[in-house]
Formats: C-alpha cells, structure tokens, sequence
C-alpha cells in the first residue's frame, strides 16, 4: 500500500513538474514571438490579425474548458475500467463537437463574413488579406476543436509528459515562424495566418496520432 502510494504521489509530481515546465516555457515563447511578429507586420497588420485573426486567441480559452469538460468523463470510466463506455463517451463527445463545428462555421461564413466587410474598420488594401486570415483563423478553430477529445484523453491517462512535449514541439514552431516571417519576402498577415494554421494542424495531428 505505501509503495502504490509512493508510486502515485512520484507521477503526480512529475506531471505538475511537466505542467509547470510547459506553462513558464509557453509564457517566455508568447513574449518572445510578440515582439518579433509586431515588428514583421506592422502596427495596423498586427491589429487586424488580433481583430479578424483573434478567433484563434479565443479558441485557446475555449478548447481548455472542452479538455476538461472531457477529461472528467474519460476519467471516471478510466478509473472503473470500463473501457466500453470509455469508447462510447469518446464517440459522443467526437460528434457532438462536430455539430459544434457545423453551426460556428454556419455563423462564421455568414454573419462573420458580413461583420468583418461591413462592420469592421480595415483599411481597403487589407480587406483582401483579412478575409483571407479569417478562413485560415476558422480553419484552425475546426481543427482545434475536433482534436479535443484526443487532446482531453491524453490528459485522463495522465500522460502529462506527452502533453508538454508536443506544447514545446509547439513553442518550437512558434519560434522557427516567428523567424520565418521576417525572412520570407511576401505578404506578411497572409503568410503569418497561415502558418498559425499549420502548426495548429501539426499539433492536433500529434494529439490524434498519438
């Protein structure tokens, strides 16, 4: 019984030692990339990703919440071994959030789409490339939210350490985009959304494969 419990409070320390690692490395990366994005766009291409881009910035609030709200449900089945409700759960919650996806593009290809022409201040010669960041910025909510059942399983089998080393293989791509951008000489808000994109589909496939 003491080494069950000795086993178990040696892994809970581990994965709050991985958590913490991957929460300071995320905040120095976050900072770090600002500073150089800010100066490769611009102040005005810098607002308009934050404004037409930000749904991606929102999504990073809203797919932590999802993570959790599944990983209690894969815990407790986890935790009685039932693996066929665990499947059955997993299902569900895959298809529910696929509905959740059907009725957020719905909106966001129309009443979005009209907002951001209509409504928004953006200058005439930027119209173009924020509609273009829109697309690239609702693809990766998709994406995001399709994989957080995967992601939110990881979690309820504590595999804390798989879990930060795709969040520093994240960080990593971050980084190599940040200098990217300043390297690469062609429209800079269209080839940042871009590449937000694809490290947000790398990353979900990492979660999936896994």
């Amino acid at each position: 019984m003491d080494e069950h419990n000795f086993t178990n409070n040696k892994l809970i320390l581990k994965n709050t030692l991985m958590l913490y690692i991957r929460q300071i490395l995320i905040l120095f990366v976050t900072l770090f990339t600002s500073r150089i994005v800010l100066k490769a766009l611009g102040s005005v291409d810098f607002g308009i990703y934050n404004l037409v881009g930000g749904i991606a910035t929102m999504l990073g609030f809203l797919s932590s919440a999802m993570v959790v709200s599944c990983q209690r449900y894969f815990s407790f089945y986890i935790g009685k071994r039932d693996n066929d409700n665990l499947s059955k759960v997993f299902v569900t919650s895959l298809g529910i959030y696929s509905l959740i996806c059907i009725f957020i593009l719905l909106f966001a290809e129309t009443i979005g789409i009209w907002f951001i022409n209509t409504q928004l201040v953006i200058p005439e010669n930027r119209i173009i490339v924020a509609n273009v960041v829109y697309q690239f910025s609702l693809i990766s909510f998709i994406v995001t939210v399709l994989g957080t059942p995967f992601t939110a399983i990881i979690v309820a089998y504590e595999k804390m350490e798989i879990y930060a080393r795709i969040s520093v293989l994240e960080c990593f791509l971050k980084v190599f985009m940040a200098y990217m951008l300043n390297t690469i000489l062609i429209d800079k808000l269209g080839l940042y959304g871009l590449f937000m994109m694809i490290i947000t589909i790398i990353i979900t496939s990492c979660y999936i494969i896994y």
